[in-house]
């Protein structure tokens, strides 16, 4: 299903002094969530990865995660976007709080191959990639604008 992993820098440093390829990626010391995991098998989740910085106004990040082909709004292979919010201390959710599909169109438009975001106003605006998708008619790939508000 794919996955995304957050460590800390001090970690990733311990692992490469200590010269060992059998570490654990995750910190087995740290009791947070620290991994995002995609929602099917064949989804590609993980493939593009943004941080929405203070998603609801308090602080504290979300991490947006592209699914190129996962099933999001019933449609299979639509691809979209995965956004799970983290709580220190806790980490990140099982399941994504936001979860936005690809294409009707065009299943396998691989939205979420690309995505970024930035704050503007209180609001997140994400401008996310399908490079095989149809909006237009031409199937020459498609780039996404949309807004994201947090949480109130």
């Amino acid at each position: 299903p794919g996955r995304a992993l957050l460590v800390s820098g001090q970690y990733l440093l311990n692992m490469l002094a200590e010269g060992s390829g059998e570490a654990p990626l995750i910190d087995p010391d740290d009791s947070e969530a620290r991994e995002a995991l995609g929602n099917a098998s064949g989804g590609y989740c993980g493939v593009a990865l943004a941080f929405l910085a203070d998603y609801e106004n308090d602080g504290r990040p979300a991490l947006a995660m592209g699914c190129r082909r996962a099933k999001y709004g019933g449609l299979e292979r639509a691809g979209g976007v995965a956004i799970f919010r983290y709580t220190p201390g806790v980490g990140f959710p099982e399941e994504p709080e936001v979860t936005i599909s690809g294409e009707r169109v065009r299943p396998e438009s691989f939205m979420g191959a690309a995505l970024t975001f930035h704050k503007r106003n209180g609001f997140h605006i994400g401008l996310v990639g399908a490079p095989y998708g149809n909006a237009n008619g031409l199937d020459t790939g498609s780039a996404y604008v949309m807004t994201v508000e947090g949480p109130k």
